[in-house]
């Protein structure tokens, strides 16, 4: 009785009332604290899925760019309304580039695997996921602090300073935190040509403090 009291309460504060159960996240990986490497986003020879499903390595996917972070759930009203807006973002930055230089992973908070394929298939762009059954998943959520309420069961309140949607801007080969209010930015260039041009060059000025701050190069 308690645990059901517990679980509803969570669904009512992530504003997803009888979308899941917390329990759907099971236990916390025993393997959460050494995926989390000091000095790396991933570890050698990580594998992300792309949006047909298929596996590449991560270190190779993400050289030379923009590294999007977006921790997201199709069951969370707020995602679901961002989501276009970055979409619309990535398909222009990517014309306006000259070629695909900002890559966007999912970290999704969805209830189960098959509905976090359906959410990056079905309305997102030709983006990467963090496989859900991988416990970098986990990882990337504690070292950013950004997780829906229903996961407090799996990953407690301790360091979290937001929810979802979340959307990091981070260096693609350290993983350092390099823009927490992207997602502010993209809102505002709302598919605007002149806009999301600004917003690329902000990125590349927060690469530029980066690396003038001593963190490693692309």
């Amino acid at each position: 009785m308690l645990r059901s009291v517990i679980t509803a309460r969570l669904l009512v504060a992530t504003g997803a009332a009888g979308a899941f159960s917390a329990a759907s996240y099971g236990s916390k990986p025993a393997a959460l604290s050494s995926t989390n490497l000091p000095g790396a986003l991933f570890p050698p020879g990580f594998k992300l899925e792309t949006h047909a499903g298929e596996l590449v390595d991560a270190a190779e996917a993400l050289q030379h760019k923009h590294v999007l972070l977006y921790f997201s759930a199709n069951w969370c009203p707020p995602c679901r309304r961002f989501t276009p807006a970055l979409k619309d973002f990535y398909e222009v930055a990517s014309r306006q580039a000259g070629g695909k230089k900002v890559e966007v992973i999912f970290v999704p908070s969805d209830e189960d695997e098959a509905s976090a394929r359906a959410y990056l298939r079905d309305h997102m762009g030709a983006w990467l996921m963090v496989p859900y059954g991988a416990p970098e998943r986990w990882a990337l959520k504690k070292r950013y602090g950004s997780w829906a309420g229903a996961e407090r069961e799996v990953l407690g309140t301790e360091g979290k300073r937001s929810g979802i949607p979340t959307l990091v801007l981070v260096d693609g080969a350290s993983g350092d935190e390099l823009d927490l209010t992207v997602r502010a930015k993209i809102e505002e260039a709302a598919g605007e040509p002149t806009r999301v041009a600004a917003c690329l060059h902000s990125f590349e000025v927060c690469k530029g403090h980066h690396s003038a701050l001593g963190g490693r190069g692309w």
